[in-house]
């Protein structure tokens, strides 16, 4: 049996790949520039080491810390998606651009969410840990999240 996609408790890192954050502010394009005012919640895409290694350069004193970035991506509702039968895709694991996240744990007696790798983004480490994380993904859901991740960059069909 498939694990749940998230865990009952966030992980013991405060930040790690596959986090749900409450509310990010994303940039969106509009027309021919962007507006910074879309907030939503937010999934951390950059590998759990990279917050590690923020640790440890931060306890040893480095500067320019506030220029290390995370990537996160907005996490949006099945509505938004545009069509059905494009959502319906995605959520088979047929649109590279989408990753399906069911509607259970944090995201239960919502609509079904997915992650959105159009919008990946880098954000502040000190701006992420000043948002709430809602939950961390299972180990197997963050696998899938990472095999999506693979699947979306190399444009190409990966398999576990």
């Amino acid at each position: 049996m498939a694990e749940p996609a998230f865990r009952e408790a966030p992980r013991p890192e405060e930040l790690a790949q596959g986090d749900l954050l409450e509310s990010v502010e994303f940039l969106a394009p509009q027309g021919r520039t962007y507006r910074d005012n879309n907030w939503a919640k937010g999934i951390v895409v950059s590998h759990s080491c990279d917050f590690t290694k923020f640790q440890s350069d931060e306890e040893k004193g480095r500067k320019n810390l506030d220029r290390i970035p995370l990537l996160v991506a907005p996490v949006v509702p099945f509505s938004s998606i545009g069509d059905a039968s494009t959502a319906d895709h995605a959520r088979k694991g047929r649109v590279m651009r989408y990753f399906h996240l069911p509607a259970e744990g944090p995201l239960a007696g919502e609509e079904e969410h997915f992650v959105d790798f159009w919008f990946i983004q880098p954000a502040s480490v000190f701006e992420l840990l000043d948002i709430s994380r809602l939950a961390s993904m299972s180990d197997e859901w963050q696998s899938r999240l990472q095999i999506g991740l693979d699947r979306f960059f190399a444009r190409t069909e990966i398999r576990p």
